[in-house]
């Protein structure tokens, strides 16, 4: 996987970075406080202009140690650029960044930071202020909080070919996940057993980490989510059950949903099934640049009203994914968003007739020039 999934250039960072600085000062600002959370929760916009993820979980605020688990990147429009780590444990040759300060007290060395760059006055604002805490926040000190979220959304949803690649790379570690889920499936066998076959290629097969693979079985296959997401529940003969993989490598998310068979399916589980497939492929032919995700949404819902399902369609058709698990563009009855080039979408339309079972199918495409690329083809038949 090393060779064949790079990591970002430095060069990359840099350019990411520049851009940041012209919007920024385009913003009226003097610079910008970007804020991430752990590897496995929300470090992306820390990670898109840095290649920084805080390795330590996040943790309770006690004693000297303030803010385990996050990054603090301060960037000026001038001048050179901070970055504040919770530890030692950060990968240097991978970090872009002029200076780089370890602590155990992340607001505390921010607040020293801003004085010796000469910006403890300045007029900036702060990117990622949803990942931290309340605490993290108040101790940060900062007199005058003005949200900047916006100055790196744009950028982080047009996915540069590095990050295509590394989607691509992630997506197909994803379908050797699901692949050995799916041939685990078997009557009298549990979802926690289906679970862990994936999970275990997956990361064998390079995945950074697994953050859940649902394994809905039978009734439960009608809830989109459910915690636990996998339980000791025994499948049965003629059931469905809906797999949610979500992990990530070297970063970039990867996000895919399957149905597969339990045994031998009834007449009706098979049909359920088939217009499930069918209305993810109706959604991907209609994805191309300049359509509106309504178009998108509509070609999907058709297929599921013929089918005479549509009173049980999922509400949520789909949504970018990059370096968290749901980016915009927001797939959504309600959403005036277009696609463009560089966006890179997961499609999960479905069926969930709660109660009763589920049939849902998930796949990321890459929005081109000439409309649309799958990231990676499934190594076993839908449904089997």
């Amino acid at each position: 996987m090393e060779k064949r999934i790079p990591f970002i250039p430095r060069d990359e960072f840099e350019a990411r970075q520049e851009t940041a600085r012209k919007r920024t000062r385009e913003a009226g600002l003097d610079g910008i406080i970007v804020i991430g959370g752990p590897f496995y929760d929300r470090p992306g916009d820390l990670a898109y202009l840095t290649g920084h993820y805080p390795p330590f979980p996040s943790v309770n605020f006690h004693g000297e140690f303030r803010g385990l688990g996050f990054g603090i990147f301060v960037l000026p429009v001038s001048g050179g650029a901070s970055l504040i780590t919770d530890t030692q444990a950060y990968r240097a040759e991978f970090v872009v960044s002029d200076e780089i300060r370890a602590t155990k007290n992340l607001p505390a060395t921010f607040r020293e930071s801003l004085r010796d760059m000469g910006l403890a006055s300045a007029n900036l604002g702060i990117v990622g202020l949803e990942v931290a805490p309340w605490t993290f926040i108040t101790e940060m000190g900062i007199p005058d909080i003005r949200p900047a979220d916006s100055i790196l959304r744009r950028m982080r949803r047009s996915k540069s070919r590095n990050e295509i690649d590394l989607l691509r790379g992630a997506a197909e570690v994803a379908e050797i996940g699901i692949a050995a889920a799916q041939a685990a499936v078997a009557p009298g066998r549990t979802e926690g057993e289906i679970c862990g076959e994936g999970v275990r290629a997956s990361l064998a097969a390079g995945a950074d980490f697994v953050r859940c693979l649902r394994v809905l079985s039978g009734p439960y296959g009608g809830l989109p989510h459910r915690w636990p997401p996998s339980t000791e529940r025994i499948m049965r003969e003629g059931e469905t059950v809906c797999m949610d993989f979500i992990g990530a490598v070297k970063g970039y998310q990867f996000d895919i949903l399957r149905t597969s068979f339990i045994g031998s399916p009834s007449a009706e589980s098979r049909r359920l099934v088939e217009r499930a497939e069918t209305a993810t492929e109706a959604a991907i032919a209609a994805c191309g640049p300049g359509v509106p995700v309504r178009e998108v949404i509509r070609a999907a819902d058709d297929v599921i009203g013929r089918g005479g399902y549509l009173e049980w369609r999922a509400k949520f058709t789909g949504h970018g994914i990059g370096l968290d698990t749901v980016e915009a563009p927001f797939l959504m009855a309600e959403s005036d968003e277009v696609l463009e080039v560089g966006d890179t979408v997961c499609l999960e339309p479905g069926i969930l007739i709660r109660d009763v079972q589920g049939a849902r199918f998930e796949y990321e495409v890459v929005i081109t020039e000439a409309g649309c690329e799958r990231l990676a083809s499934p190594l076993r038949s839908p449904g089997g």
